[in-house]
């Protein structure tokens, strides 16, 4: 065998086993088997926050009396650009001093309770005024977002309209981590009850 070819043969076989070597350190959940995961601990709401944006829709059975509690426009409504269109969404923004002002109901404390709990705070308020029966709330948390940075496809700001995320499918719609990044030194940080907190994976 003439020494070029010898070459050639040992270029061969070395980038083989980089990629080996490559797809072993990028590959995720090596090694993982057939197994089924029973749920301990229970789905936690994040509480309200200053600058939350909410949308709040407050129906009956009498879509008249309803209709004044779901304003048109409001000095809060958010703009978002969706590629060529323009999507409006109204809504509630929660000040500085932790409240919302609904129309009829006034200013409504919503900063540091949860979803649910502003739900059956607002529930309770209309009944008891007499303003709608039987009314039915529904409260979405409308700037809802996960920023991934760092060594991914694509860094971005993603919105999740359905308030849950996993750390996986975040990694996911951010191109995922390049072959440069170390996917055993992602960093964590959210924010729980005013205090951020941080989390190396």
């Amino acid at each position: 065998m003439g020494t070029k070819h010898l070459l050639v043969l040992l270029m061969a076989f070395t980038i083989i086993f980089t990629s080996c070597t490559t797809t072993n350190k990028v590959a995720y959940f090596q090694n993982s088997q057939d197994t089924t995961y029973k749920q301990l601990l229970k789905v936690v709401e994040a509480p309200l926050s200053p600058n939350d944006f909410l949308s709040i829709s407050i129906s009956s059975l009498s879509a008249e009396a309803s209709a004044i509690f779901n304003p048109i426009t409001s000095n809060d409504a958010k703009i978002a650009n969706n590629t060529a269109k323009t999507a409006q969404y109204v809504g509630y923004l929660i000040n500085t001093d932790g409240e919302i002002e609904i129309p009829v109901l006034g200013k409504i404390k919503a900063a540091g309770i949860t979803k649910t709990q502003l739900k059956q705070h607002l529930t309770q308020l209309i009944t008891e005024q007499k303003l709608l029966r039987e009314p039915i709330i529904d409260i979405r948390h409308v700037n809802f977002e996960v920023t991934v940075l760092g060594e991914v496809a694509n860094p971005s700001v993603i919105n999740v309209p359905s308030e849950k995320i996993t750390l996986v499918k975040a990694l996911g719609m951010a191109g995922d981590i390049t072959i440069y990044g170390k996917k055993d030194n992602v960093l964590l940080i959210r924010e729980e009850n005013g205090v951020r907190k941080t989390r190396y994976l």
